[in-house]
Parts: structure tokens; C-alpha cells; sequence
């Protein structure tokens, strides 16, 4: 006997979703590991007081409680370098299963200059738009962009910062890993709590950001709001394939090969005051 299509949303209703968000921080400095549970409904609704086992690299960390928004927190301060792979794990209840999702911490100890990289049109060959009609595998990459990406990690720490809402969270580090991008932190914008303008959102948290990640030096995007974000904020910016008037301290490039050339002729870390905008 199949399933009823009555029966398929009293499924749903009670299956769950985590969104597990990565973090930055530097040795020994304490960072928030967080995520998001919530029904797979129609309405997304928070999972509140559910139980959350939180594992790093393997290791069971703590025990944590979600909020009234469905949040789960855990300040965690890494003693190492390196890529920490986190796990957030919800226990079965209030009718649904037991539920897991993972994150990555990068601790990194400011030694590189760091760049903050938009993913739209910048380094995926699509509009967020079109993304959502898009199935993942047949999205593909703005060319010379991975190959490039994958030299400059050698010597400059990513930052991938995109306004595209936090739900489409997997179906991005799906793309990401499955065009063999370097592994770096994913930002997302939470629509609804975020500025609804890309640009004052990405100068909000690119200012967070530098709060603590001071070598934040430059900035690759598409748009002439990711220009304006990313000077505000004292970053040089290159802007791919632009055509119109760019602000003092961005640069528009035909192709991700002309940006990798560029790098090489601009003194490291090279960064600019905010006072001079």
C-alpha cells in the first residue's frame, strides 16, 4: 500500500533539520559553535528544548539545550591549529528521529592575509535566483575560478561570505565540495533578522569579521554593492566582470586569472583606511 499524500506532511511535520554554521576564530580564543534546529513543515517551525550532543573532531564536548528560536550554543576554545570537524546531534523526540549535521572551525593564527569571496556570479556561474530552479550538479563554475582559488589558498586564508539565506546552506557546501573548492568558512545572511540590502549586510559582518580577523585585506565579488562592503570595511576589491563606475580601491576584472596576477603585484596585506571613503 503506498503513502497518502495526508500521510507523507504528518511525516514531514515531525522530521527535523539541522543547520550547523561554521566558525573562525584564533588558538586559544573562545568562539560560538551554533546551529539551527527546525521541522521540515511548510513554516519551518523552532525546535525548542530539544536535546543536542555536540561532538568535536569526535569527542564529545557537551550536552546544550535549543533556545526558543530552535538555537543550540556552545562557546568551544580550540587549543591547536587547524580544521575542527563539529557535530551537532539531536535527540529522537517530540516525534522525530534522531538527527545529525556538521559544521567546520577553522582556528587559524593570522600568519596569511585573508580574503572575503561573494559566490554568486563570482565564483558559481549563476544567479542566486536561478540557483534555486538549478539542480547543484549541473551549476557550474565561473571558469579559472577554483583553479585559481585553489593556488591563492597556499598563501592567503578564504573567507566565502554570500547573501544567500541560510537555508540553502547543504545545497552550497554540496556545490562547493563537489567542485573541489578550497575548504574555508561559509557565511550566510539569516533573512529576516539580516539587513535585507546585500550590501549592508555584508558590511555588517565583514566588519564582524575583522573584529577579531584583522588581516582581512582584500575582497573578490561581482556587484557594485560588494564593492561598496568591502572598501567600507578598508579591503581592496576586485569586481568581476563590471562595467559601470567603481568606488576608490576597487578594480574591475574580466577573469579570475587577471585577479591571481594582480595579487602578485600589490604589497601583501596591503589594506587601506575606512576614513579615506
Amino acid at each position: 500500500m503506498g503513502i497518502s499524500q495526508s500521510d507523507g506532511l504528518a511525516k514531514a511535520e515531525h522530521e527535523i533539520a539541522i543547520l550547523a554554521f561554521d566558525a573562525l576564530t584564533e588558538m586559544n580564543k573562545p568562539v560560538d559553535l551554533r546551529c539551527k534546529i527546525e521541522r521540515r513543515n511548510i513554516l519551518r517551525s523552532d525546535v525548542r528544548q530539544a536535546n543536542v550532543d555536540v561532538y568535536v573532531n569526535g569527542t564529545f564536548v557537551s550536552k546544550i539545550i535549543t533556545d526558543h528560536e530552535g538555537i543550540a550554543l556552545l562557546t568551544y576554545t580550540p587549543q591547536k591549529l587547524g580544521t575542527y570537524t563539529v557535530v551537532f546531534e539531536c535527540e529522537a523526540g517530540d516525534g522525530h528521529p534522531k538527527t545529525t549535521a556538521s559544521d567546520l572551525l577553522f582556528c587559524r593564527d593570522k600568519t596569511k592575509p585573508a580574503m572575503v569571496i561573494d559566490i554568486d556570479r563570482t565564483i558559481a556561474d549563476i544567479t542566486m535566483e536561478k540557483f534555486l530552479l538549478t539542480k547543484t550538479k549541473d551549476i557550474k563554475p565561473l571558469p579559472g575560478s577554483q583553479e585559481v582559488l585553489e593556488d591563492l589558498a597556499k598563501t592567503y586564508d578564504l573567507i566565502f561570505l554570500t547573501a544567500r539565506d541560510e537555508h540553502l546552506l547543504h545545497r552550497t557546501r554540496d556545490w562547493l565540495a563537489l567542485n573541489q573548492f578550497p575548504s574555508a568558512p561559509v557565511f550566510f545572511r539569516q533573512l529576516g533578522k539580516d539587513p535585507l540590502s546585500e550590501r549592508k549586510f555584508k558590511t555588517e559582518k565583514i566588519a564582524q569579521i575583522k573584529a577579531t580577523w584583522s588581516n582581512v585585506a582584500y575582497g573578490i565579488g561581482d556587484k557594485l554593492s560588494d564593492a561598496q562592503a568591502y572598501v567600507t570595511n578598508g579591503l581592496e576589491a576586485f569586481i568581476l566582470s563590471y562595467k559601470d563606475v567603481l568606488p576608490k580601491h576597487a578594480q574591475a576584472v574580466p577573469r579570475w586569472q587577471q585577479i591571481k596576477e594582480m595579487l602578485k603585484n600589490l604589497p601583501r596585506a596591503q589594506t587601506h583606511s575606512k576614513e579615506n571613503h
